[in-house]
């Protein structure tokens, strides 16, 4: 926003200030918006956690040990709070939908290249080797909606050259007479979530089951392991030395999450030329692996056309290993950063809360691996009883209407969230 802070979390950025409203702030403004509030962000705007140096850590208002999420934490803190209806965040590997998750709003990924960015402040802005996107989080679906609707009615591509034409379609809607097949996702094969999610996801399957024009199927989760290596080792592909150059600029300390995202993370290298192009060729291979699974779903193709149909329309999976984690602790990233290597769009959406009479202490003797057992290692149904769950929803790239009606469809239909929010 003109003459106000562009940190992005860094100490040496303090006194840096925008010459001029970002372009998705001056459509909005124009709209008729009222902005009221600056909110938090992390170190690097890499955490899916919201602490700096400049402001500390953003809490959750549930409960104030644990965490906002992030990076867009004080905007989805803010929200889940009551103090605003709507809010603006930004993501890269799930930092939309984390805050949102974690203080029981809603919250879109929209695909990449329909909402506009310029404006907004990073290090090695240029690069985009995985593309970070602007979106809502509100209080309501309908404020999802009223963001996108708004933002590209004002047809932003036509100052920002990068943003592909494509208008919002208001009129999109699921009726009951449209079949719809949702798969079920229960976890990546990776990290069992934690009781409550489960709980949740099943609950939700359930009821999903009893509209008759609906159909569920499981979704198997395609090497969403190695999806991680591809996205970690093209987060920094400078092994971080802008990030550390401009912590170091001003002699802040590393914040925790900073230094495992970075200095622990072991697919973080500063890439040669060759490499560079090896992780996006590996990118745009995995993309195409995933789009096969996802055409295989299908139950008929049409001999003359090639078309497909009986698709899956939506994956309905978790946000996260589990919900709002203590400070520090977020550190798997993998349900939400998963869909930004795919570019695929993604919501977030609030269903129930933690109640430690039906979550428990489930005990588990068997795990998927070293990074299940860590996981499961946080659970503890005293300290995260009342809290949020949420759940996520994804679709194809350009579904991002799609996902918001199915959305809308299966919440009036069954009655979504089953808990109040706040």
């Amino acid at each position: 926003m003109k003459e106000l802070g562009l940190n992005a979390g860094y100490v040496a950025w303090w006194n840096k200030t925008a010459t001029e409203d970002a372009r998705v702030l001056q459509i909005l403004s124009r709209a008729g918006a009222v902005f009221h509030a600056r909110t938090t962000q992390p170190q690097t705007l890499m955490h899916l956690e919201t602490d700096s140096n400049l402001f500390g850590v953003t809490v959750n208002p549930y409960n104030t040990k644990l965490s906002a999420g992030g990076s867009s934490g004080g905007e989805g803190a803010l929200v889940g709070v009551g103090g605003s209806c709507l809010g603006i965040g930004t993501d890269i590997g799930g930092s939309i939908r984390s805050p949102a998750a974690n203080n029981g709003i809603y919250g879109l990924k929209p695909t990449a290249f329909r909402i506009p960015t310029d404006g907004w402040s990073s290090t090695a802005p240029g690069a985009d080797p995985i593309a970070t996107v602007i979106g809502p989080l509100s209080t309501s679906l309908g404020g999802l909606k009223l963001f996108m609707e708004t933002v590209l009615l004002a047809q932003p591509w036509l100052q920002e050259p990068a943003l592909l034409p494509i208008p919002w379609n208001s009129y999109y809607h699921i009726s009951s007479q449209r079949p719809l097949k949702i798969a079920i996702m229960l976890n990546d094969g990776i990290v069992q979530p934690h009781p409550p999610i489960t709980r949740a996801m099943k609950t939700l399957a359930s009821n999903l089951a009893t509209l008759l024009n609906v159909t569920i199927v499981d979704w198997i989760p395609h090497l969403h392991d190695e999806a991680w290596a591809i996205i970690s080792s093209l987060y920094f592909t400078d092994g971080g030395a802008e990030d550390a150059a401009t912590m170091a600029e001003s002699g802040e300390p590393w914040r925790p999450l900073t230094k495992w995202i970075i200095k622990e993370n072991p697919c973080v290298k500063r890439l040669k030329m060759p490499e560079l192009w090896y992780w996006l060729e590996e990118r745009e291979a995995y993309r195409s692996e995933y789009a096969k699974v996802w055409n295989d779903t299908a139950t008929a193709v049409d001999q003359d056309t090639g078309e497909l149909s009986g698709m899956v329309d939506v994956i309905l999976c978790p946000v996260g290993p589990g919900v709002a984690p203590r400070h520090d602790t977020a550190k798997y990233w993998s349900y939400t950063s998963q869909w930004n290597l795919l570019d695929y769009p993604a919501v977030s959406f609030p269903v129930d809360k933690v109640d430690k009479r039906l979550d428990g202490k489930e005990q588990r003797s068997e795990f998927l691996g070293t990074l299940d057992q860590e996981n499961w290692r946080l659970w503890d149904p005293d300290i995260f009883d009342g809290l949020p769950i949420s759940l996520q929803m994804v679709g194809r790239r350009f579904d991002d209407e799609k996902i918001l009606a199915v959305l809308e469809y299966i919440s009036d239909r069954i009655g979504l969230p089953i808990a109040h929010f706040p």
